[in-house]
């Protein structure tokens, strides 16, 4: 396809320094739904950056820990 996969530390530098948003990437992606949601309070968003794949095991792992 015409869309390329974007290196995670492309989409850190672009919304740190663009927006001014802190970012944390993670290899793991179990670690990071895990850390994602014992670190955000509730009015905080966690956007997750990936395939619908990996929202769907995002998803899977928020639903199984009673998120």
């Amino acid at each position: 396809g015409r869309f390329a996969a974007v290196d995670p530390i492309e989409i850190d530098n672009y919304f740190r320094f663009t927006h001014h948003i802190p970012v944390v990437v993670f290899i793991n992606s179990q670690e990071a739904a895990i850390e994602a949601v014992n670190t955000a309070n509730n009015k905080e968003t966690v956007l997750v950056c990936g395939s619908l794949y990996l929202v769907g095991e995002a998803m899977t792992i928020w639903r199984d820990i009673g998120v």
